[in-house]
C-alpha cells in the first residue's frame, strides 16, 4: 500500500494525485485549479507577537495625555495671566508654570 509522502493519507494505485492534500503522488505539491495554497511555514523566534497591543496602548497614551495636558496648559495661562493682573496670590506662580 502506498501512502502520501506530504499528509500521510492512503493512495489507491494508479492515482498521480493525492485525493487529500492534491500533491503529485512521487513529486512536490503542485497548486491543482481553484485550490487556495495555506501558508505552513512555522519557523518562528518563540516571541509572541505584540504589536497590536502596542499600538493600541500608544494610542490610549497619546489621547489620555492630551485630554489631560491641554486643559492643564489653559488652566496654567489663565493662572499666570490672573496673577499678572493681581486678581490672584502669586503665592503658587511655580505651580502654574510647572
Amino acid at each position: 500500500m502506498k501512502y502520501c509522502e506530504h499528509c500521510g493519507s492512503e493512495l489507491k494505485s494508479g492515482v498521480e494525485f493525492c485525493p487529500n492534500c492534491g500533491a503529485k503522488v512521487g513529486g512536490k505539491k503542485e497548486k491543482v485549479a481553484g485550490e487556495v495554497v495555506k501558508n505552513t511555514n512555522t519557523t518562528t523566534t518563540g516571541v509572541k507577537d505584540n504589536t497590536t497591543a502596542a499600538f493600541v496602548c500608544s494610542i490610549i497614551g497619546a489621547l489620555c495625555c492630551t485630554y489631560v495636558a491641554i486643559p492643564g496648559l489653559i488652566l496654567s495661562i489663565m493662572a499666570l495671566k490672573d496673577m499678572k493682573e493681581g486678581k490672584i496670590s502669586s503665592e503658587k506662580k511655580w505651580m502654574a508654570i510647572v
